[in-house]
């Protein structure tokens, strides 16, 4: 009988009250501005990912550093993941690093502001 009552609360916890969030870290970018990421590649490697499953995580002007330091590591950007900026409608400049050599499905589905994207060069 305890085991049945503890698999319920555990059950009513994990769907009450818990944030739900689609990144692992954020930093904020040279101009201040957070971005969301995850790791990848063995945690080696950061994707930029949204804030949460409503996406919309990006207004403004966006730029994405080729590096981001994060608890004393440092780790290349390499990848614009599935949905990143997905109905980022008030997205309206983003400049992409020479280190994203992958850019997601969707990543840009439903961005109507955003005329242009800027490549950095080496």
């Amino acid at each position: 009988m305890r085991i049945k009552k503890f698999i319920a609360i555990i059950s009513l916890l994990s769907m009450t009250g818990l944030n739900s969030y689609a990144y692992d870290i954020v930093a904020e970018n040279e101009d201040g501005v957070p971005i969301y990421y995850n790791y990848i590649n063995d945690y080696k490697e950061l994707e930029v990912t949204y804030k949460e499953t409503n996406y919309a995580s990006y207004i403004g002007e966006v730029n994405i550093p080729s590096d981001v330091t994060y608890s004393g590591r440092t780790r290349k950007v390499t990848s614009i993941g599935n949905d990143a900026f997905k109905y980022c409608k008030e997205l309206i400049s983003i400049t992409i690093p020479n280190s994203v050599t992958i850019i997601g499905e969707l990543a840009f589905q439903v961005v109507p502001l955003l005329p242009q994207f800027l490549f950095q060069t080496a």
